[in-house]
């Protein structure tokens, strides 16, 4: 176990650094290994070099700096170690895909959060040689917010609470392929948004007393007609964040949901609950549901202002 808490303790000395010029070889150091181990390390934890990770960090860090202060580009480039503002510009664009100045006229940027990862014990041993290959990340590389139009959720419902959700998740993404055709071809209703989903929501309702609606479908326009057999939640329009992982499936299954709500409440948005609650999952056809393949997942989250949560009504405390 001792390695582990080394190279969290060399994680956090990385973070508390980034804005400086970072010692990889003091961190290396508190990690208790050599720099060449530790890089080596790093790659096969992260799927990046250290260098290009820092770099990311330092570009996600700039940006949200961008869009919470009226700094200029010129303190980011000393702020965050380059030497110049035509290399930090450089940077900045390769990364975001946009200069600093259309990030802040947009409001939409990458973000590639602090890295976290977990171990899994097998056989009751923490060994790096052989429990390195169970070390699963979850990468958030990208946050936006979308004005989405009221619209109707169409699929099959199935309510689940506690241990079981799972089980009947997975047994309802089972069925799919029988039901998924028929909103396929109700293409003419169709929403920006044209992935299969798992839509998430407690029906207005308590969250510790209601069980959890899991539905398996897709999103429709306003409206559209429900065919035979199928269930369907309508959904007010509101501001939604949209976040993008990479990662090992069960990893971003069980981080999706906790990394985007804080990511919107650090932004500063609130959560319309429980009129306009809900959360999903967003999955790629190709990928829905595998274990342990490695994938992108998106994943949506209601969200709005405080003015628009006191105009509501929507003051019950919401899911923590």
């Amino acid at each position: 176990m001792e390695w582990f808490n080394n190279m969290i303790n060399a994680f956090d000395y990385i973070e508390k650094n980034i804005c400086y010029k970072v010692d990889y070889a003091q961190a290396a150091r508190i990690a208790q290994c050599t720099l060449s181990r530790f890089q080596s390390i790093f790659l096969f934890i992260t799927d990046v070099t250290l260098a290009e990770y820092v770099r990311r960090r330092k570009m996600a860090l700039s940006a949200i700096d961008l869009l919470n202060s009226d700094v200029k580009v010129i303190e980011l480039s000393l702020k965050y170690g380059y030497e110049s503002p035509e290399a930090f510009t450089r940077s900045f664009k390769a990364f975001h895909g946009a200069s600093p100045s259309d990030i802040r006229k947009s409001g939409e940027y990458i973000d590639y959060p602090p890295i976290s990862f977990q171990i899994t014990v097998t056989g009751g041993n923490y060994s790096m040689s052989s429990s390195l290959s169970k070390i699963t990340v979850c990468q958030n590389t990208l946050i936006k917010y979308i004005d989405l139009s009221a619209v109707r959720f169409i699929g099959k419902d199935v309510l689940a609470k506690g241990k079981e959700r799972g089980k009947k998740y997975g047994e309802m993404w089972d069925k799919s392929d029988e039901f998924m055709p028929v909103l396929d071809t109700m293409a003419d209703y169709a929403t920006i948004i044209t992935e299969p989903c798992a839509l998430m929501h407690h029906n207005n309702g308590a969250y510790n007393k209601n069980p959890m609606h899991y539905i398996v479908g897709k999103f429709m326009k306003a409206s559209t007609p429900v065919p035979e057999g199928f269930d369907y939640w309508d959904i007010p329009k509101t501001k939604m964040a949209y976040a993008i992982f990479n990662g090992e499936f069960d990893a971003m299954i069980n981080n999706a949901y906790k990394m985007t709500r804080d990511k919107v409440l650090a932004d500063g948005w609130k959560i319309p609950y429980p009129g306009g609650y809900f959360h999903a999952e967003v999955y790629v056809k190709e990928n829905i549901p595998q274990k342990g393949v490695v994938s992108r997942l998106g994943y949506l989250f209601a969200c709005c202002s405080d003015e628009e949560r006191e105009t509501r009504g929507d003051q019950t405390p919401y899911p923590q």
